[in-house]
């Protein structure tokens, strides 16, 4: 062989090489973009369930309406300065591709509702015993759509129908967060 053509095999043997190692890492790849849009997720839920407990603490135990509920919980919000994220980053989860303001959805059957205090209201009271325990209900979950999305949700049933999935882990994942303010993920298989 001559010297130019050492060098095309060379040069043939690394292009190889790098294709192969392309495909041999990009699994890997995948993996780790996708356990870092799910870490942010649930950090942005777990961020804005303690916003809206501190709303929470500051209006007498009341969480906040549904119509209102991102502008009530951005007040008590921070980004971290220097990062050139902004307070509303905080609501659209990196898995979410529609473009809107929020990745997350409110429940309304829990506004105005405060998880330790009865009120003397029988709008609020009715929704309470229909709920059960208030502080064990999902409060926020994930769900493309627009600004200040709101839905009703008082069953297992309805969230299972609402929740989505935007996550793999090892199935499809979706975050939730409890009046409580307990935060956790959820997957089709628990939900039913």
């Amino acid at each position: 062989m001559g010297q130019k053509q050492r060098e095309r095999l060379q040069w043939t043997m690394v292009a190889i090489i790098c294709v192969l190692l392309f495909f041999a890492l990009r699994p890997t790849y995948i993996y780790i973009v996708q356990r870092r849009d799910f870490q942010t997720c649930q950090s942005n839920v777990l961020k804005i369930a303690s916003s809206i407990r501190r709303y929470s603490e500051d209006y007498e135990g009341n969480l906040p309406l549904g119509s209102h509920w991102m502008d009530s919980s951005m007040g008590y919000l921070s980004a971290t300065s220097g990062t050139g994220f902004k307070v509303t980053d905080l609501f659209h989860c990196p898995r979410d591709k529609s473009g809107s303001d929020s990745s997350y959805a409110y429940n309304t059957a829990l506004e105005g509702i405060s998880t330790d205090i009865q009120v003397k209201s029988p709008e609020i009271e009715t929704r309470r015993e229909r709920l059960g325990h208030p502080e064990r209900a999902p409060l926020l979950l994930e769900h493309s759509g627009g600004r200040n999305v709101v839905l009703n949700i008082f069953t297992w049933q309805d969230v299972a129908a609402n929740l989505t999935s935007p996550h793999f882990d090892s199935t499809k994942t979706g975050s939730l967060m409890q009046a409580n303010g307990k935060v956790f993920s959820l997957n089709a298989e628990q939900l039913s």
